[in-house]
């Protein structure tokens, strides 16, 4: 009789299975609508509230997508519901997670990326006719702040050894690579 007997789960852990659930709901729903942009932003880029939207989200879709994405980071943003995922892991106490170490490395991919994003949209695509905002406002201010205190030579150069930077705190073999690309 005493091994049948379990015992009644907390309101502290209902609590958080609750706020991990919300969290990953939520970052999957970022994942679709941001997805969809890809597919239905064109038809999406004049809606308004009460049109039908193609977003495989709807409206809500849509106001995520210019919200938060367009209006912050760009396609960048997609490191937004990676970092909910992982912190509803952690929450659930799903594996080892060492939330801080996701957090630096989610928030400097996200700024990098915004940059680099709105570089190549700046250079390489027509602004007036893409649905796509690669950097976000994020990206458009940051690189024009750039541009007005180094110029263009030295936002380019910022980005690339930004990036340099970033691969060798992640890997000491990026360091001999480099080494051995200067010696030949």
């Amino acid at each position: 009789l005493d091994g049948d007997y379990e015992e009644p789960v907390s309101k502290a852990e209902i609590g958080k299975w609750a706020i991990g659930g919300i969290l990953i709901i939520f970052a999957v729903a970022l994942l679709i609508s941001f997805t969809s942009n890809f597919f239905t932003g064109v038809e999406d880029q004049n809606w308004q509230w009460g049109d039908n939207a193609a977003n495989w989200l709807g409206g809500i879709g849509v106001l995520l997508v210019r919200n938060v994405m367009n209006y912050s980071f760009g396609l960048a943003t997609f490191f937004l519901p990676i970092f909910l995922i992982v912190l509803a892991f952690k929450i659930l106490k799903i594996g080892r997670i060492r939330l801080w170490k996701w957090f630096i490395n989610c928030a400097l991919l996200t700024i990098w990326f915004s940059v680099a994003g709105a570089m190549l949209q700046q250079f390489f695509f027509d602004d007036s006719h893409t649905v796509i905002v690669m950097g976000g406002m994020h990206g458009k201010y940051a690189l024009d702040f750039l541009i007005n205190k180094i110029g263009i030579v030295g936002a380019i150069f910022t980005i690339i050894i930004s990036a340099i930077a970033y691969i060798g705190y992640l890997s000491g073999e990026t360091i001999n690579f480099i080494q051995r690309g200067l010696e030949a």
